[in-house]
């Protein structure tokens, strides 16, 4: 759940940088320097290292590249939930062992390794059933089978 997560921050600034520079170079000055102060218990002064001209002009050139990792990391987190992946088949793989043991409030999935040829093995505890699943990708899903358990496992 984090992935979906990890492009908020960058966007988020990314915006702030770039559209309200003048505001958030001030604010951002505003921060370091009470913060620096509270940490000194306001024995030192860093005023010189937090000029708002300068924070402008800085935040003219990171706003853009805050946008830009943003998008490239949405970009990502759309790739590895929708398309061949270990994310995107543990979340097709709840779907599938909803179909074979019925609806179950405990459940994990986990990658255990990524095959070759877009197949991926993953690990489940769904309610009371344990096991490991083999997926295959299917132009636009996964066909899960399940991996029969080694005799060693019996003992």
């Amino acid at each position: 759940m984090f992935e979906i997560l990890l492009p908020l921050p960058f966007l988020i600034l990314g915006l702030l940088m770039t559209f309200k520079r003048e505001r958030f170079a001030e604010w951002f000055c505003a921060m370091g320097k009470a913060t620096w102060r509270l940490n000194t218990f306001g024995l030192t002064d860093m005023a010189p290292f937090y000029r708002e001209k300068k924070a402008k002009q800085t935040f003219r050139i990171l706003g853009p590249v805050f946008l830009c990792v943003g998008l490239l990391l949405c970009g990502w987190t759309y790739l590895s939930f929708s398309g061949p992946g270990s994310f995107c088949a543990m979340r097709e793989s709840r779907a599938y062992l909803k179909s074979l043991y019925g609806d179950s409030a405990t459940w994990k999935v986990s990658s255990s390794f990524a095959a070759v040829d877009d197949s991926v093995d993953l690990s489940y505890r769904y309610g009371e059933h344990t096991g490991k699943l083999h997926g295959i990708w299917q132009k636009d899903h996964y066909v899960f089978t399940e991996i029969p358990a080694s005799p060693s496992s019996y003992r």
